[in-house]
């Protein structure tokens, strides 16, 4: 009985490790997925409240992070009490290294694309921006907010 048991665990052993790196793979690209799209949400956030201020988005991280770190958003439109600093909505306390959410993760080496202008919509010029990832992936599409052909700031894979 003993040798039955000890034959069944060592064919388990032997099935799970010829099919683990297969596992680990998948695990470790829908990791990397998730922190891209954490990333480009945080970027979304940020373009938001740079346009609730300034009425425009930042078409440089620059331009963007120096706005996080030194501006601030008013309370509320009614009130005439001093803001909250604008690095408080996204990440409640002053970030540290803020220029890496310009970085794609994991691997950090390379920078997202951004971009903002102005687009005419019913006669209107409306402020658009894009951040997206610098290349694709053979499974999926380009992950981006944004769009600078629509007023939307959602991201493409929501």
């Amino acid at each position: 009985m003993s040798l039955l048991f000890f034959m069944s665990v060592v064919l388990m052993y032997l099935i799970w490790h010829f099919m683990s790196p297969d596992l680990f793979k998948s695990s470790a690209s829908e990791d990397s997925d998730r922190a891209i799209r954490n990333r480009l949400d945080t970027l979304r956030l940020m373009e938001v409240q740079f346009h609730t201020v300034n009425g425009k988005y930042a078409g440089t991280f620059k331009e963007l992070f120096d706005f996080i770190k030194t501006d601030s958003m008013p309370f509320d439109s009614l009130s005439k009490t001093p803001g909250v600093p604008a690095y408080m909505p996204v990440f409640g306390r002053i970030p540290l290294n803020i220029e890496k959410y310009q970085l794609v993760p994991p691997l950090d080496t390379d920078t997202f694309l951004i971009f903002a202008g102005l687009i005419n919509r019913s006669g209107r010029e409306q402020p658009v921006f894009e951040i997206r990832e610098p290349y694709g992936n053979d499974n999926r599409e380009v992950y981006k907010v944004g769009d600078k052909y629509n007023t939307i700031t959602n991201g493409n894979w929501k």
